[in-house]
Order: C-alpha cells, then sequence, then structure tokens
C-alpha cells in the first residue's frame, strides 16, 4: 500500500506575520493559495510570492513570513514522509 504525502494549510491574517523556524518547512513543497506572501529575509530584503507560486521554505535564512496588508494568505502545503510514501519502502 502506498501512503500519500500529508497536507495541510497555513492561513496567515491580513498584516499578519508568522516567525520562521526552518523544521517547520522540512520536506514540504508550499503553494500560495490565495493572497500574497512576503518573506523577511535576516538582511533586511524582502521577496514576495503570489497566488499560484510554489516555493521551498526549509534552510532560508528567514525571518518572518507575512501576509498582505489587506488580505489573508493562505498557504497549501504537502509534507513528504519518507521513501514509504513515494512506494519504496
Amino acid at each position: 500500500m502506498i501512503r500519500l504525502p500529508q497536507a495541510f494549510a497555513v492561513t496567515i491574517p491580513a498584516d499578519g506575520r508568522r516567525m520562521y523556524r526552518s523544521r517547520d518547512w522540512d520536506d514540504t513543497l508550499v503553494v500560495v493559495e490565495r493572497g500574497t506572501l512576503e518573506l523577511v529575509c535576516h538582511d533586511g530584503r524582502r521577496l514576495w510570492f503570489r497566488r499560484g507560486e510554489p516555493l521551498f521554505l526549509a534552510g532560508l535564512p528567514l525571518r518572518a513570513l507575512r501576509s498582505g496588508h489587506d488580505t489573508a494568505t493562505t498557504l497549501l502545503c504537502v509534507r513528504h514522509r519518507g521513501a514509504a510514501a513515494d512506494g519504496r519502502g
């Protein structure tokens, strides 16, 4: 039997912020489903991602994830659960 990857959603309220912890995003593909995602880097840079854009967040030099100012941001996430998830183990 093949086990499917774990899927979940993360919502950041309008003008909200979620502090970044790399381990929260290990082995996770993230797609912006709604709103705009702003990544706040340690060096002060800010990167923006819009609806439909995929990204990986693990291991990045980030301080926080922020939503757009007027709307909440929803991220769809799929996490790989090891070799068994792809049917090889």
